[in-house]
């Protein structure tokens, strides 16, 4: 296997809650861009309250479904998901 390398990867991470996982991997690579998707409002409101305060801009938070990411989203080079399968409905 040759992964992509994470200095410059694109990582999307499905039920990212306030971005505990992603925002300090935002802030080691500035080079990386990453989105997370949670169906969590209250979670995306406080992540997105930290990015303000930290002023990323390589990070991007989504109060959303998993059953709707599409195509606009973009490609990615990793996928984290943990966590999820527990209480995703099982149509999901």
């Amino acid at each position: 296997m040759t992964p992509p390398r994470t200095e410059n990867a694109r990582v999307l991470e499905l039920g990212c809650a306030a971005g505990g996982n992603l925002i300090p991997h935002a802030q080691r690579h500035p080079g990386g861009h990453y989105v997370g998707v949670d169906l969590s409002e209250v979670q995306i409101d406080a992540g997105q309250q930290r990015l303000a305060a930290l002023g990323l801009t390589n990070i991007n938070l989504h109060h959303m479904s998993i059953s709707d990411i599409g195509p606009a989203l973009g490609q990615f080079d990793y996928i984290v998901c943990h966590g999820v399968y527990s209480w995703m409905s099982p149509q999901v």
